[in-house]
């Protein structure tokens, strides 16, 4: 029987952990192989401890296959290629393999794929028109789907501003209504707002052209200043739009990446509480696997005063489908718990005082 497991951020790797501890734990013989991942992750330490369980993969991490020198895919498929072999020549020997990642069998020329589109370029085609229109700033509004989610320090752009005017008009586009979305100059238009403006200059970009992911581009390479300063909500919408870029642009890890493309699947409000630091890295993969975060969000902002912590996600994480009720229900305070402490023992930590001077 074979099994296929597919999906970017599908629970692939954790799928497959599952099948091998089941089957060593009947006491079969398995062979664990991962392709393309050379560092550590935690599932090593607990597969190496099962005897029925043998695991196989390169001793380097080699990052990404699109960005590895011609020497380094040499040495990966050069690796992989043995490490397959031998899985056909002692293939009787298990009662399961489980060849993880993708199978490179030879070092062949990767297929020339399309030159992406410069930024110049895009902005080039979607805002055909060099013109600008002066907007009221009421009708400016901030990109849907926001990659950054503050403004940052505007004293230096504010003194600018004052002294020149924008001189780099703002690129918009169409959101009806006779409003405006804006791709690039939210500063600005914070700025002007500072000073008290009621227009600014924008260009209108051909709506028909810009795509979603045209308006995500624009907004992060517009932005690429700011890229030492992100958030940590900011790093993770900036990777998405990056993608294979984000590691050398961002200044990330291959896992890190990786992380990164798995949170993005989380809604904005979780994200601002990873910035907040309500919720860390570990609780917001949790988030990620829970059904019903609309439901629990919608608890949250209703009831402001319950809070997430890392005990109710993980209560949370295992209810199954979340309704409202359940979601109260772990949510909801629980009653302090009351511990009787000896009086010697307060009074030791209290400079030796007695029980009576305590009281």
């Amino acid at each position: 029987m074979i099994h296929i497991y597919c999906g970017d951020g599908k629970g692939k790797t954790t799928a497959s952990i599952g099948l091998a501890v089941r089957c060593g734990g009947y006491g079969k013989k398995v062979l664990f192989m991962q392709f393309l991942k050379g560092s550590y992750t935690g599932e090593l330490e607990v597969l190496g401890k099962c005897e029925n369980i043998k695991v196989m993969r390169c001793d380097k991490n080699y990052g990404f296959f699109r960005s590895m020198s011609d020497s380094d895919k040499e040495n990966i498929v050069k690796c992989h290629n043995e490490n397959l072999q031998y899985a056909l020549d002692n293939m009787n020997e298990f009662d399961m393999i489980l060849p993880g990642e993708k199978l490179i069998l030879e070092a062949a020329e990767e297929p020339e794929l399309p030159e992406t589109e410069t930024i110049e370029a895009i902005i080039a085609k979607c805002f055909p028109e060099d013109k600008s229109y002066n907007i009221e700033l009421d009708r400016l509004l901030p990109l849907r789907s926001p990659i950054f989610t503050d403004s940052g320090d505007l004293s230096e752009l504010s003194s600018s501003i004052a002294r020149m005017g924008i001189t780099e008009p703002l690129l918009v586009r169409s959101a009806g209504n006779g409003e405006y979305e804006i791709l690039s100059g939210n500063r600005r238009r914070a700025v002007a707002e500072q000073l008290m403006w009621v227009k600014v200059p924008c260009r209108i970009g051909d709506g028909k052209l810009i795509t979603d992911e045209y308006a995500k581009r624009i907004a992060v390479e517009t932005n690429r200043q700011r890229f030492p300063e992100l958030t940590i909500s900011e790093k993770i919408r900036v990777s998405a739009v990056l993608v294979e870029r984000a590691e050398k642009e961002l200044g990330i890890t291959s896992e890190q990446s990786e992380l990164f493309n798995r949170l993005n699947a989380l809604e904005q409000e979780f994200l601002l509480m990873l910035d907040s630091g309500i919720v860390g890295i570990p609780d917001a993969e949790v988030l990620c696997r829970i059904k019903g975060r609309a439901v629990l969000l919608d608890v949250l902002k209703q009831h402001p005063e319950m809070k997430l912590t890392s005990g109710n996600i993980r209560e949370l994480s295992g209810a199954g489908a979340l309704t409202e009720e359940v979601v109260l229900e772990i949510l909801k305070p629980k009653p302090p718990v009351m511990v009787a402490v000896p009086a010697e023992i307060i009074s030791e930590y209290l400079g030796g005082k007695t029980a009576e001077e305590i009281s």
